[in-house]
C-alpha cells in the first residue's frame, strides 16, 4: 500500500476493491446455484476457549462431472489450492455466497473437492466453517493445505473477532478431511508478528526438499516470507543480519563521522512527538546512502497516520516526492523529482518551504519548486508518529543509511542547502541528529533541545520478499528442477490493484532474491481478482484460479476453473490459454421477441430473466424472425431487476432498425435513475454512444463513435467490456474504445430501471423503431464471436433492405434468389460457402443488372454492403 490509495479499513476487501478497480454492488438471488441461505451479518463466534477445539466437517457431499471451466457449478467457488495426495488431485477453496443486496464478499466456509482424471469429481463438502473456530467471526478467504509426515496443515486467512484485524490461523489434521484441531487456538501470523503484511492474507507455503518449510502471505503490495519450525505452526527464527536488531549496534561509517544503517527489515528512528508543531517556514535536509529505491519507503514521514502526514519518499514510482496533507492521499500538496536517487552511494537531500514557496534539492540542486505550498508543518496538529525510515501507511521500510538529519524552524537559502550539500555539518535548530554515537538506540539531538530519538530495530522473524514486480497479494510458492518460482497476483498499471494477472518469479533459494520472469495468466473473466496455485498432476502441469464466468456470477461470486501449463527449456513460463466451458460461453440473458402476442418476453438462455413489453410496445416482423416495434412516445421493454447487478465483464450486443428523423433515444439503458446508470445511445451528440456513471452526467466515462447510427436500415451494435478496456462495435466493426474505464455494471447495484427503447432521464425521448436479438453475456466477446452473431443477421437485413428499394419486381427478385442461398448456407452450418455466394453470385447478379434495372450507384451501394457481410464471415472464421 502506498500514500497513493486512500485510507481504508484493513479487513473490507470491498474498499479494496474499490480502490483498485472494482466497487461495492447490490446483488440478486441466483436461482442457478444451489445452498443454505446465510443470514447478512458474518457477524458471531464466542470468545476463544480455553481447550483446544476439535473441528469436524460434514460427510462426503456427493460426486460430479465436470464439463468444462467453471469446475464447480454447484455453488461458487474461489481462491482454489492444489496438492497431490495418493494419486488424486485435490482443491481447497473458499466460498461466495453474496446474497441479495450484500455489496461486499460473503464467504464463511472452505471446502474441498478431488478428483483422479479432472473429469470425475468428488465433493467433499465443506471441511471447515468460521463456527468452528471460536476466535474468527468473518472472512473464511483464501486456503492453503500441505502435508508432512501424515498430518496436514491447513493455513486459512480470517478475521480476529477481537481485532477485527485478517489474520492467518493453522488447522491440523491426519487426512484432507480433517477432522481438524485448532492447536494454538489464535492466529498464526497477526498484528503482532513484527513485519507482518499490511494485510495478513493469501498464505502459500511449501516443505523444501531438506524439510525445512517456508511460509509467503500478503496484500495491498505488501508480501512477507518467513520460516516454518518443523511443527508447522510456529514461525522459525531466520538468524543472520536479516534478522534485524542491527540498527542499533555499532554505527556504521556515515558522511559526515558515523550513521544509521536501517535494513529496511523493520528499522526505523522514532522521533519525538509534536516535534515540527508550530513550524510554518522550514527545512528538513539529511544525507542518505540508499541501497535499495523502493517504491513509496519514506525517508521520513511526520503525522497521525493516513489522512494527516507530510514526508519524504525515495521514489514515488520514479523518482523522490515529498507532500503534505490534511486530507489524506487525494488532497496532497507535492514537490516532484524527475531523476532516481543514485543508490550504494551518499546524496544530499532537502525539503525548504519559505512562505508558500517549497523547494525539493538533490545534492545541492533544486530539483522541484512549487509556489502553491499552503499546507504548513503547523497544520498537522499535534503529530505522535514522526519517523525517519517508515511510512504512515504499510510500505515497506527504509533499506538505506542516514546521517546528519537536521530539522531547521526557517527555510534555508539555495547557497546554505548546497554549503550542507558540500559536506557543512548540519546546525538544526529544531533537531540535529548526527548520529556519532558509538552504538545504542538512542540518537542525541545535538540542537541543545532534548529532543533526543529512539532507534527501533527489533529481531524480527518476517523478510520483505525483493524483486516481486508489481506484486499485489496471492502469492503460491512452489519447486520445480530445483528451481523456486513465485507465482503472484499483479497489480494493474492502471490502478496499482485490481483487475490483477498472475506474474511470476524465479530464484534459486526458497526466500530470494527474486528474478521477475512475466506473465502466466492475464485477467480472468467477470471479476477482478486473481488467485492461483499451480500443481504437477499425472504428468502435467496445471493451473487452478477462478474467474467470474458462472450464470449470477461476478465480482462477489467466482468460480474455480483449472488450465494446463507449459513450460520452456530454459523453465520459464508459457502464457497460459484459458478456457471456457458451453455454459460460460452462453449468454445469460437472450431476448430474441420471436412471441406472436403478448406482453411476456421469454429469455431464450433458461436462465428464466423473462422481460415484460410496456407501454403499447408491439411486435412486428424483425431481422431474425420477431422483433420489438417501438413508437418513440411510450413503448418500451423492461428486463429483470438487477440483471447486471454482478457483472464486471459483459456484452450487451443487439440489432436496431430506427426511424428515420430519430434524435438520441436510448436503445438500452440500465440504472436506477438520473445519477446511476449506463446507457447506449444512437445519436449523442452527433455519434453513436455508450456511457455509464455513478454519479451524474457530468462524471460519464464514455466511448463515442464515429458517426449516428443510421435510420431506415437493420444495423448490429454491440458494446463489450474486457478488463479496463470497453469497445464499441457497429455491424462487427470497432468504432470506438476506451482503455481505462473503470466503472462496470456491478458498482450501478441493483438497479430496477432497466430498459430497451427508454431513458433514465424523462427529458430523452423515447426510442421509435425496431429492435431484435438482443444478447447479455457475462463477458466480452472478441471480434470473432461478434462477427459470428451478426452474419446471418446481415444477410437478413440485406434481405430486407432490397425489398424496401424501388429496382422493380425482377431485379428485387433475382437478388432475392442469390441472397436466400447464402442464408441458407449460413443456417446450415456452412458459412464458407456463403461467403462463396456473396463474393461470387451475388456480384455477378448484381453486375448483370447494373445499367439496366439498377444505376450504378445502386450497383455500388449493393456490391458494398455485400462485400461488408463477406468481410463480417472471414472475421467469424479466423
Amino acid at each position: 500500500m502506498s500514500a497513493e490509495q486512500p485510507e481504508r479499513p484493513r479487513f473490507d476487501r470491498r474498499v479494496f476493491l474499490r480502490a483498485a478497480g472494482g466497487a461495492t454492488a447490490g446483488a440478486v438471488a441466483s436461482a442457478y446455484l444451489a445452498g443454505p441461505a446465510q443470514a447478512a451479518s458474518d457477524a458471531g463466534g464466542a470468545a476463544p476457549d480455553a481447550t483446544t477445539p476439535v473441528l469436524t466437517g460434514p460427510v462426503n457431499a456427493g460426486a460430479f462431472t465436470s464439463t468444462g471451466n467453471p469446475v464447480v457449478t454447484s455453488i461458487y467457488t474461489a481462491d482454489p489450492d492444489a496438492f497431490v495426495y495418493n494419486g488424486r488431485l485435490y482443491l481447497d477453496t473458499d466460498r461466495d455466497e453474496a446474497p441479495l443486496g450484500f455489496g461486499n464478499f460473503r464467504m464463511r466456509e472452505w471446502h474441498l473437492y478431488s478428483t483422479d482424471d479432472l473429469k470425475h469429481w468428488t465433493d467433499h463438502g465443506p471441511r471447515l466453517t468460521l463456527d468452528d473456530i471460536p476466535w474468527a467471526n468473518a472472512n473464511a478467504w483464501a486456503p492453503q493445505m500441505v502435508e508432512r509426515d501424515g498430518k496436514f496443515y491447513w493455513y486459512l486467512p480470517m478475521q480476529q473477532a477481537s481485532s477485527g484485524a485478517m489474520t492467518v490461523g493453522v488447522m491440523v489434521g491426519d487426512s484432507p478431511l480433517g477432522p481438524w484441531t485448532d492447536p494454538l487456538g489464535h492466529p498464526l501470523i497477526d498484528g503482532s508478528v513484527a513485519n507482518h503484511s499490511g494485510f495478513d492474507i493469501d498464505p502459500t507455503v511449501l516443505v523444501d526438499d531438506d524439510g525445512q518449510a517456508y511460509i509467503y502471505w500478503g496484500s495491498f503490495g505488501s508480501p512477507r516470507a518467513a520460516k516454518l519450525k518443523s511443527n508447522m505452526i510456529e514461525i522459525d527464527a531466520l538468524g543472520g543480519p536479516a534478522a534485524g536488531g542491527g540498527a542499533i549496534g555499532p554505527r556504521a561509517t556515515g558522511k559526515i563521522g558515523n550513521a544509521v544503517k536501517l535494513s529496511g527489515t523493520s528499522d526505523y528512528v522514532n522521533l519525538p512527538s509534536n516535534i515540527t508543531a508550530g513550524l510554518n517556514d522550514f527545512t528538513v535536509a539529511t544525507w542518505i546512502n540508499p541501497a535499495a529505491l523502493t517504491t513509496w519507503t519514506r525517508i521520513f514521514d511526520f503525522g497521525t497516520g493516513t489522512g494527516v502526514y507530510m514526508f519524504l519518499t525515495v521514489s514515488a514510482g520514479a523518482a523522490p516526492r515529498y507532500a503534505i496533507t490534511t486530507g489524506g492521499n487525494g488532497r496532497e500538496q507535492q514537490l516532484n523529482a524527475t531523476s532516481p536517487l543514485a543508490t550504494n552511494a551518499w546524496s544530499h537531500v532537502a525539503v525548504t518551504v519559505t512562505g508558500n514557496t517549497g523547494t525539493l534539492y538533490i545534492n545541492g540542486n533544486p530539483v522541484a519548486t512549487n509556489a502553491n505550498m499552503t499546507l504548513h508543518p503547523a497544520a498537522l496538529g499535534n503529530t505522535n508518529q514522526n519517523w525517519i525510515g517508515r511510512s504512515q501507511f504499510g510500505d515497506p521500510f527504509l533499506n538505506a543509511t542516514i546521517d546528519d538529519f537536521q530539522i531547521y524552524s526557517r527555510g534555508l537559502s539555495a547557497a546554505e542547502v548546497q554549503a550542507l550539500a558540500g559536506g557543512a555539518p548540519g546546525t538544526g535548530d529544531v533537531a540535529n541528529y548526527k548520529f556519532d554515537e558509538a552504538s545504542g538506540a538512542t540518537a542525541v539531538d545535538s540542537s541543545g533541545n532534548g529532543r533526543d530519538a529512539t532507534i527501533i530495530s527489533p529481531v524480527v522473524n518476517v523478510l520483505t520478499p525483493q524483486g516481486l514486480t508489481g506484486y499485489w497479494e496471492a502469492p503460491y510458492l512452489f519447486k520445480r528442477n530445483g528451481l523456486y518460482y513465485l507465482a503472484y497476483a499483479r497489480g494493474n498499471p492502471a490502478t496499482g490493484g485490481n483487475p490483477a494477472s498472475i506474474d511470476y518469479a524465479t530464484a534459486t533459494a526458497p526466500m530470494g532474491p527474486w528474478t521477475y520472469r512475466g506473465r502466466i495468466l492475464d485477467t480472468v473473466t467477470n471479476t477482478t481478482t486473481n488467485h492461483s496455485a499451480i500443481v504437477q498432476f499425472n504428468g502435467q502441469w496445471y493451473i487452478v484460479y477462478h474467474n467470474g464466468a458462472l450464470p449470477g456470477g461476478g465480482e462477489f461470486r467466482r468460480s474455480v476453473c483449472i488450465d494446463k501449463v507449459f513450460f520452456n527449456d530454459d523453465g520459464t513460463i508459457q502464457r497460459v490459454v484459458q478456457t471456457l466451458g458451453a455454459a460460460a460461453l452462453a449468454p445469460v440473458a437472450w431476448y430474441r421477441f420471436d412471441e406472436t402476442s403478448g406482453a411476456a418476453v421469454a429469455d431464450a438462455t433458461g436462465n428464466g430473466n423473462a422481460a415484460t413489453l410496456v407501454g403499447g410496445a408491439a411486435r412486428a416482423r424483425g431481422v431474425l424472425a420477431g422483433a420489438i416495434s417501438l413508437d418513440g412516445q411510450t413503448g418500451y421493454a423492461a428486463l429483470p431487476t438487477g440483471l447486471m447487478w454482478s457483472m464486471y465483464d459483459f456484452t450487451i450486443a443487439c440489432w436496431v432498425k430506427l426511424n428515420p428523423g430519430t434524435t438520441s433515444p436510448h436503445i438500452w439503458d440500465f440504472g436506477t435513475g438520473t445519477n446511476v446508470y449506463m446507457y447506449l445511445t444512437p445519436n449523442g451528440a452527433g455519434t453513436v454512444r455508450y456511457a455509464i456513471t455513478t454519479g451524474g452526467a457530468s462524471r460519464e466515462q464514455r466511448i463515442n463513435g464515429t458517426a449516428p447510427l443510421p435510420t431506415g436500415e437493420w444495423v448490429h451494435v454491440a458494446v463489450t467490456k474486457s478488463a479496463l478496456t470497453a469497445r464499441l462495435y457497429v455491424n462487427g466493426v470497432q468504432v470506438g474504445q476506451n482503455t481505462n474505464i473503470s466503472l462496470y455494471p456491478a458498482p450501478l447495484g441493483n438497479t430496477p430501471n432497466n430498459w430497451i427503447g427508454r431513458s433514465q432521464s424523462p427529458a430523452d425521448p423515447f426510442l421509435g423503431g425496431l429492435v431484435d436479438d438482443v444478447r447479455i453475456y457475462q463477458r466480452g466477446l472478441p471480434p470473432s464471436e461478434l462477427a459470428g452473431l451478426i452474419v446471418d443477421g446481415q444477410v437478413a437485413g440485406l434481405l430486407d433492405y432490397v425489398s424496401a428499394q424501388p429496382y422493380g419486381a425482377g431485379a428485387t427478385n433475382s437478388l432475392t434468389v442469390v441472397l436466400t442461398q447464402a442464408q441458407a448456407l449460413l443456417r446450415a452450418g456452412r458459412p464458407a460457402d456463403a461467403s462463396g455466394v456473396l463474393a461470387g453470385d451475388f456480384p455477378d447478379a448484381v453486375g448483370a443488372l447494373r445499367g439496366g434495372a439498377l444505376t450504378d450507384a445502386q450497383a455500388t451501394d449493393l456490391l458494398t454492403r455485400g462485400a461488408a457481410i463477406v468481410t463480417t464471415i472471414q472475421t467469424s472464421l479466423s
